[in-house]
């Protein structure tokens, strides 16, 4: 209490008690002062101080000379009301310091009318003492002279307290809250209020009132028992749960000690009351309640923050009940004293929780409820009253009912959560797919269907096609009840497939490529697919069948339409047969929500295995507009994503995972004329309120695919605080139950179950179907409704909100997963003695899947080890982003794993900050740290163990996919998960060749390569940037300088050095058109290879030089001096100086360089110190060289790139005498040695992939002139 007090400021009227008394009669001020002197004097606990300043703990201080602070206030018309002086007086508060915590003011009402407000801190005296204190006041009062007998001491109870046997009582409490595994809350979140606490109140006819009175009697229980039964019946109700912990405000006071009930002082405690409803009666229930409590009072004295601290639980409960059962009118505070009579009293308190129950008995039990307004709204209070009163109606009749049977729902709220909220019944044709294809396809039969790349597809050639397949798929027996499995690229084809299916009356089972082969094949297996479709055999298909009339299957719409396979808890995934009628129903409801025209164009982003993709596929090509197939892995390219939805969509779904990328990458108007669907994981409010403000509008969508595709949808607005998931759609019900099936109160928590239209026919598997899919309590007889799993709650407008999962199951980018699946699989690993997957939540992070495991060895290469065994066994979203390795698993006293003690992912690096060592390497190493927001990481550190997510892992493939043109599967990086581990699968692990002649700094690709010539300094890693504007199918190969792999002669001349580049060129490339790139030296000798391969009789398309200029000057007879410490100073140039990084003291060392290097993430540090001595000797030798070239003329253009800001730069009219066609020059805002720095590159990279893909195709010479 000392804390909560301390913790709160000094004008809160927190833990004040006050007592207003109305006294009739002719009050003597002085003799009731000195009455109230006599008072503390005999109570030195009340003028008590205390000191927590500067000590090792708090300390209470008992003065010998307390002083009463006594007040005087008089009311008159036009002043002060009593209220306002009753709060003024409570709001003052107290000092704890100061020695003085009882306040006696008498306000005078008129010469025989007066009221003396007793105000109080809590810390001195609780409630049970006022009766006492008043005794004694008035007592004083009426006899000054009489000495009365001497107080029972406080001390005696402290000295009590002392001999009691805490740490046994503490296990009594843990014992019977171990297992609590997380608090009963009712109270949104926010801090505490500063101003004082509100309040309403209810009042008990007598008749019921003396029901429970007759009921606590029959069943030898307290009338408190009644009430706290009561208040556990409401929690449970509005927090959706059997087992609630409220806290209990006890009396404190041990029977043991003699003459407890004449002591003045705390003895109050504030405990856990721990209350599991079960099957029985009332009456049971009640004598089990007052057992337990029984059997705790010994153990009343215990403290609550000892109770939390030892259950590692900061918070048990946040709501409060009190019994108070402790009158005014005894102890000498009743009747008529010295002339004076008490009239009537009240009695104000409140305490830092948001919600405090007060029962107050009498002939009528009076229920107030003291709540903090801030943190629990007036309504919320007044309908848990309402509840709590209904419970106690429903309990005075009668001792026999069972608990389950007691309601705390009216009749109008149940009318609004059966009824009003789900009044959504529409009239949906009984029509298929195909049927309603067809009819469009007859409406707009040259309108654009489907555009996928380059290949468009008209509403006629997609049913032709699909006509001619579907008939080639009924003669091989699919129809009706049968399952196709589609394993087909995204393509055309891919949505003729589906339609073929469909037509047929099939349902399709969507496999996509890539997809581990085992758990494909389970699938196939599991669905009954006797036909798979692939490209192959589409394409054979097509060509074999001709025109012709399709028999109409029988497909009703309860035919299946698809079969999707999501997350199992049993470690094997579960199959979703969803029918015509979900489908159909559902593109009805969300027609109206979208108010789609044949003008839209709709972009289908989703994977075919994620059900929300037959909303994109179907929602256009029903209504006439058109569907735009985006590639696969599109959103790891986000700029690309941009570009096609500019190029006019105008409907588009996806995650908030894609969302939130899509957002960060794009310019801010490219959605305006965009209607955004958003759904697959919960929504936040920051990524809700940028969707509202950058799109045209947006709905947040929920629904699983046990429901067909979306179930509810809700508008989204700027500044919603909580997104809700909205109302049911057309024809679907929402019930929000407990788990008997009950229908929970608004603003509860309870399971989402969903009826109606949209109801899939159940999993491939009927003991799963049973468990999932049960009888509707509140629908007709035979209809079923879908348990979800989804906590939710209904808000006061009829909308819903997302909670959480009432199990494990979890969605991430948009997948949903069970962790249980997981868990089964790495528990089944020969290494593993005990797993578990959990999904843990980190601040400012998306939701991430861990293994947790036990190994049966110490092995700490583990976690690579279960990544490669999971990656062929399920998809990339389901393998864990970190694993930790434990002694043994935190578990409850139930044997459970107690995952609120599971410890979060190290975070910190794994290796040494091991340098890159190769330039490609540096790039994926500054593609790591960037998508991270790190800088202590090395090629060897796992990029999940150093803090990535499944959710960073696609921003990180997107940026890889920019800077270095490669394209890699999600599951690539699970599988090597370090920059080293990508080079390799990227082709790019060059590191044992990395300072040979020719190096790949990018091998794969259709286009002719780009070859580059090395600077004076012999290496042409920089030139490794370069691939990041060249679009992804250019290979880039670099030409290094002899004698920096191994020790060699260096080349003479200019000639000898190109013609040793060109046999290497011409290993890599054996014949024309060649492309030559050049950065200084490396330019001239670009422009001798350009020359050496004419005369060799091959065409050089390209020759492109930066800041490379002909040696027009004095000849050099031998090669400078180039000292090491120049080399490094170089080097340091070279990836840019800083100015948080000081100079070193003295000349540069090598160390001080590498160091750096390492810090900075540069493959330069890979280097050894002979390395540098090499390219010293490399460097003057290409000086000589230069000094010393001779040219001959080139025949074609030259393609220049000047410095603008290095003084002294010859003109580039220089080149004239040794380029027989054009020099087109382009001036960048750079200095000579910042030229392959990124900024540079920005602009010289765009106009050499411009030139590059003009010379792949005719450019008229008007044109080309221009540019």
């Amino acid at each position: 209490m000392l804390f909560h007090s301390l913790y709160e400021d000094s004008t809160s009227d927190m833990y004040v008690v006050q007592l207003s008394l109305e006294v009739a009669g002719e009050v003597d001020e002085e003799r009731l002062a000195s009455a109230g002197r006599r008072l503390l004097r005999r109570h030195p606990n009340l003028g008590a101080a205390f000191r927590y300043r500067d000590v090792s703990r708090p300390v209470q201080i008992l003065v010998r000379e307390p002083r009463l602070d006594w007040r005087v206030v008089t009311l008159t018309s036009g002043g002060d009301t009593l209220e306002q002086i009753r709060e003024r007086d409570r709001a003052e508060g107290f000092d704890l310091e100061s020695g003085s915590l009882l306040r006696l003011t008498l306000v005078r009402h008129g010469a025989r009318k007066a009221y003396l407000l007793l105000t109080v801190h809590h810390i001195a005296m609780d409630g049970w003492s006022l009766p006492l204190v008043l005794g004694e006041l008035f007592q004083a009062y009426a006899e000054p002279d009489v000495r009365p007998a001497a107080p029972v001491p406080y001390a005696s109870y402290l000295s009590w307290l002392a001999t009691q046997n805490q740490e046994l009582s503490l296990k009594v409490w843990t014992d019977l809250l171990g297992d609590v595994g997380e608090p009963t809350l009712v109270a949104a979140g926010g801090n505490a209020a500063k101003t004082r606490n509100s309040r309403v109140e209810i009042e008990l006819p007598a008749a019921t009132t003396a029901a429970l009175n007759a009921l606590a009697r029959t069943s030898d229980v307290t009338l408190s028992t009644v009430v706290s039964l009561a208040w556990a019946v409401v929690l449970a109700r509005v927090t959706g749960r059997r087992d609630v912990v409220f806290g209990s405000v006890v009396s404190g006071r041990p029977v043991e000690l003699p003459d407890v009930d004449r002591i003045i002082g705390l003895f109050i405690n504030t405990l856990p009351w721990r209350v599991t409803l079960g099957d029985e009666q009332v009456q049971v229930a009640l004598t089990r309640l007052q057992g337990e409590q029984n059997r705790m009072a010994a153990h009343h004295h215990v403290g609550l923050s000892d109770i939390q601290k030892a259950l590692d639980l900061p918070v048990l409960f946040d709501t409060v009940l009190i019994f108070e059962n402790y009158p005014l009118r005894r102890h000498g505070a009743d009747g008529e004293v010295a002339g004076l009579r008490l009239v009537s009293a009240s009695a104000w308190e409140t305490t830092h929780y948001p919600f405090t129950l007060v029962a107050v008995p009498g002939e009528q039990l009076r229920l107030r409820a003291d709540h903090d307004p801030d943190r629990l709204g007036e309504d919320t209070a007044r309908a848990l009253l309402d509840r709590m009163r209904r419970v106690l109606t429903a309990l005075a009749a009668g001792p026999d009912r069972p608990i389950a049977a007691l309601d705390v729902l009216g009749e109008e709220e149940r009318e609004r959560l059966l009824s009003t909220w789900n009044d959504t019944r529409r009239e949906v044709p009984a029509t298929t797919l195909a049927a309603m294809f067809a009819h469009q396809a007859e409406r707009s039969p040259e309108a654009t269907a489907v555009v996928s790349g380059d290949e468009r597809i008209t509403y006629a050639e997609l049913d032709s096609r699909a006509a001619r397949l579907a008939r080639w798929l009924a003669d091989r027996g699919a129809g009706p009840e049968q399952v196709v499995a589609l394993a087909l690229p995204r393509s055309v084809d891919l949505v003729v497939s589906v339609l073929a299916v469909l037509k047929a009356g099939a349902a399709y089972l969507p496999v996509e490529p890539g997809q581990p082969a085992e758990r494909v094949a389970r699938m196939v297996a599991d669905a009954g697919a006797r036909i798979t479709l692939t490209s192959a055999t589409v394409a054979q298909a097509l060509q074999e069948t001709a025109e012709g009339s399709l028999r109409n299957p029988a497909v009703t719409p309860g035919t299946p339409a698809y079969v999707l396979y999501t997350s199992g808890s049993t470690g094997t995934p579960k199959g979703v047969v969803v029918t015509q009628q979900g489908v159909v129903n559902l593109l009805h409801a969300m027609v109206q929500r979208l108010d789609i025209t044949a003008d839209d164009t709709v972009l289908a982003l989703s994977s075919l295995m994620f059900d929300i993709a037959a909303l994109e596929l179907w929602l256009p090509l029903l209504r006439g507009a058109r569907v735009v197939l985006a590639p696969p892995d599109l959103l790891a390219s986000p700029s690309d994503l941009g570009r096609i939805i500019g190029s006019g969509v105008t409907i588009m779904q996806a995650t908030p995972t894609a969302w939130r990328i899509l957002l960060g990458a794009v310019p801010e108007d490219l959605l305006r004329d965009v209607k955004a669907i958003c759904g697959g994981e919960a929504l936040s409010p920051t990524l809700a309120d940028s969707l509202a403000w950058r799109t045209r509008s947006a709905l947040n969508a929920y629904g699983p695919t046990e429901t067909t595709i979306w179930s509810t949808a809700a508008p989204i607005g700027a500044g919603d605080e909580a997104p809700a998931i909205g109302t049911p759609l057309a024809n679907t019900i929402a019930y929000v139950l407990d788990d008997r099936l009950r229908l929970v109160p608004e603003g509860a928590v309870g399971e989402l179950y969903l009826a109606g239209a949209g109801l899939a026919r159940g999993y491939t598997s009927p003991v799963r179907t049973a468990e999932r899919f049960v009888a509707d309590p509140f629908g007709a007889a035979g209809t079923r409704m879908y348990r979800t799993g989804d906590l939710v709650r209904w808000d006061a407008a009829g909308n819903l909100h997302y909670v959480s999962r009432a199990d494990d199951q979890v969605k991430i980018r948009g997948h949903r997963i069970e962790p249980q699946e997981v868990t089964h699989l790495l528990s089944a690993h020969p290494l593993v003695a005990q797993a578990v997957a959990h999904v843990v939540t980190e601040e400012g992070r998306p939701a991430a899947l861990v293994g947790y495991i036990v190994p049966k060895a110490p092995d700490g290469s583990l976690p690579e080890q279960l990544r490669d065994y999971l990656a062929p066994r399920v998809p990339a979203a389901m393998i864990p982003s970190a694993f930790v390795l434990l002694d043994e698993l935190p578990r409850l006293v139930s044997g459970k794993v107690d995952k609120s003690r599971l410890p979060r992912p190290d975070r910190s690096p794994v290796a040494s900050m091991t340098a890159p060592a190769t330039p490609n390497e540096e790039v994926l190493l500054e593609a790591f740290r960037e998508t991270l927001e790190r800088n202590d990481i090395g090629v060897l550190d796992s990029f999940f163990d150093a803090g990535g997510t499944s959710y960073s892992a696609t921003i990180l493939l997107g940026k890889i996919q920019r800077r270095l043109g490669a394209k890699l599967p999600l599951r690539e990086l699970f599988e090597a998960p370090t920059v080293r581990g990508l080079a390799g699968k990227l082709g790019m692990d060059i590191q044992d060749r990395s300072l040979e002649v020719m190096i790949p700094l990018k091998g794969e690709g259709s286009l002719p390569p780009l070859f580059c010539v090395h600077p004076g300094g012999g290496i042409s890693w920089g030139y490794v940037h370069l691939i990041s504007h060249l679009g992804p199918d250019r290979p880039v190969f670099a030409l290094q300088a002899r004698g920096l792999a191994a020790a060699e002669p260096l080349p003479s001349s200019i000639t000898e050095m190109a013609n040793d580049y060109v046999t290497e060129i011409r290993k890599v490339q054996a014949h024309g058109p060649y492309h030559l790139f050049g950065y200084s030296f490396g330019g001239v000798v670009a422009h001798a290879i350009a020359t050496a391969l004419q005369e060799a009789g091959e065409q050089v398309a390209l020759l492109a030089l930066v800041e490379a200029y002909p040696y027009e000057g004095m000849r050099m007879e031998d090669a400078p001096n180039i000292r090491e410490e120049d080399m490094l100073s170089f080097m340091l140039d070279f990836v840019g100086r800083r100015a948080d990084e000081p100079d070193p003291v003295g000349p540069l060392t090598f160390q001080h360089v590498s160091d750096t290097l390492r810090t900075r993430g540069s493959a330069l540090a890979t280097l050894e110190e002979h390395h540098i001595q090499a390219m010293a000797e490399i460097h003057a030798n290409c000086l000589l060289l230069y000094h010393n070239s001779v040219l001959t003329t080139f025949d074609g253009d030259l393609l220049l790139f000047a410095s603008g800001r290095t003084p002294g730069t010859p003109e580039p009219s220089v080149w004239q005498r040794y380029i027989k066609r054009h020099t087109r020059v382009h001036e960048v805002d750079a200095e000579h040695h910042t030229m392959l720095e990124e900024a540079s590159l920005k602009n010289i990279g765009p106009i050499l992939a411009q030139v590059l893909d003009d010379l792949a195709r005719p450019v008229p010479a008007d044109e080309l002139e221009k540019r």
